[in-house]
């Protein structure tokens, strides 16, 4: 007898658990990140989103700083379920002159078949003035290409 209610509680508090992550499996979110850190810098980040009641992981990020603190790179990778790898698709490079004090973001996706980023296929320059302050915009398509738009502040 006390055997029975032993099992009949546990599982009772099995079904309730089960139903509270179904529950909050259907909350009004239907994604969530899972956050890696170094000290206060975010090294990676995983993206899941809700499929059929289940959260799957969907899109990875991982971010790579200078010596200075500064983010010089993130790479997105994209989660291969037939596979099970994590596929790469872009990358942001941050770059940095202390000396004309600017920084340039270029976009490079991913070249499937060389196994390698593609050259800069978009890219935006800042410039600052020695108190930090914005004063010049360029961007375009192509690291060789001409500027398409430039916006002074």
């Amino acid at each position: 007898m006390k055997t029975n209610v032993i099992r009949v509680v546990f599982a009772t508090v099995l079904l309730a658990t089960i139903g509270s992550f179904s529950a909050s499996a259907q909350s009004e979110y239907n994604f969530f990140f899972d956050r890696k850190y170094e000290g206060e810098k975010i090294v990676s980040k995983t993206k899941y989103e809700l499929n059929d009641g289940l959260f799957e992981k969907t899109y990875h990020y991982e971010y790579s700083y200078n010596d200075w603190g500064q983010l010089t790179k993130e790479e997105t990778f994209r989660w291969n379920t037939r596979k099970s790898i994590w596929e790469p698709v872009c990358c942001t490079e941050h770059l940095f002159d202390v000396v004309t004090n600017t920084m340039t973001l270029e976009y490079k996706t991913w070249n499937k078949k060389s196994k390698q980023y593609n050259e800069t296929s978009l890219y935006a320059t800042y410039s600052f003035d020695t108190d930090g302050n914005l004063f010049y915009y360029a961007q375009g398509k192509g690291k060789d290409k001409p500027v398409e738009k430039i916006t002074m502040f």
